[in-house]
């Protein structure tokens, strides 16, 4: 299990390497192919990734918590 989420980690640090420290929704949820609004969502929810910046309109998320939000959502989905 740990190689396993070692190898998605590695695999999400690698598709944002280009982003920059802190992503901005829009950004996130088209990398993501999602609606912003949805992202939005999980963060009212609490599911989103953890300690979103607000700086007026924008949403801002560290690269770090979005990639240990997309480790944890993959363990939770089996890696699928």
């Amino acid at each position: 299990m740990q190689k396993l989420q070692f190898e998605t980690r590695s695999k999400i640090e690698k598709a944002l390497a280009d982003f920059p420290g802190m992503i901005s929704r829009d950004h996130l949820a088209r990398f993501l192919g999602l609606c912003r609004r949805t992202l939005a969502n999980k963060d009212s929810a609490g599911q989103g990734p953890k300690n979103p910046i607000r700086i007026g309109n924008r949403v801002l998320y560290e690269k770090s918590e979005v990639i240990n939000w997309l480790v944890s959502r993959t363990d939770q989905h089996g890696g699928e």
